[in-house]
């Protein structure tokens, strides 16, 4: 998943949500029963922001607009584009297989992460301090040298790929992807590739079926 989808979202306008139709809901739900893998990439984080399951599924959410989350309030997520360092952290993880620690100039997520459903998997090394980042909101209506900055922001995670999963289906999130330079980095590409292939394997759609995220 790379789209934004249940969010109107326009230059000059406040970016709005919309709920999801009944029957995406349905098949969405048909298709976590299933078991069928997830990988979500880059802003697809900040999709359907009215629905809570689908933060579930991700195990995490970008809100463009302040929101509620699980019944609290959350301002609106922050952005910056940086040059940092990608670090494996846990190099035995089938996604993780084979991809070492890279440099990389992608976009960064001030946001809710559910740090305690998760399975780390990479992180940066880059400064995660709230008033780095600009506030979406703003940003999307006044543009980034008028946007505040996220001051008073909870301290965002430092992962930027995990893995979770929503029922039977296995899902890992991989939060850089902003640019055609990122996805020509071979260390990236192998990340990516391997995530595609563990959530579409029996042992990973086996773990997600044994997990209980009450």
């Amino acid at each position: 998943c790379h789209d934004i989808p249940g969010l109107h979202l326009k230059r000059g306008e406040p970016p709005r949500p919309i709920d999801p139709e009944a029957r995406v809901r349905d098949a969405l739900g048909r298709l976590f029963a299933a078991g069928t893998g997830l990988v979500i990439l880059h802003h697809a984080l900040a999709g359907w922001p009215s629905w809570d399951a689908w933060a579930d599924a991700l195990g995490g959410r970008f809100l463009y607009a302040p929101g509620q989350l699980h019944g609290a309030d959350w301002p609106s997520s922050g952005t910056r584009i940086d040059t940092y360092t990608a670090q494996v952290v846990d190099p035995a993880h089938p996604v993780c297989e084979g991809v070492g620690d890279f440099e990389l100039t992608d976009e960064l997520y001030c946001c809710p992460v559910f740090v305690e459903r998760i399975v780390p998997l990479v992180r940066t090394d880059a400064d995660m301090s709230p008033e780095r980042f600009v506030s979406t909101y703003e940003h999307v209506i006044v543009g980034e040298d008028a946007a505040p900055r996220c001051h008073g922001h909870p301290p965002p995670t430092d992962l930027i790929a995990w893995a979770s999963s929503a029922g039977n289906s296995p899902t890992v999130v991989i939060q850089p992807g902003d640019s055609a330079a990122t996805f020509a980095i071979p260390a990236y590409r192998r990340l990516v590739a391997n995530a595609l292939a563990w959530v579409a394997s029996a042992e990973a759609r086996a773990w997600a079926g044994t997990r209980r995220l009450d």
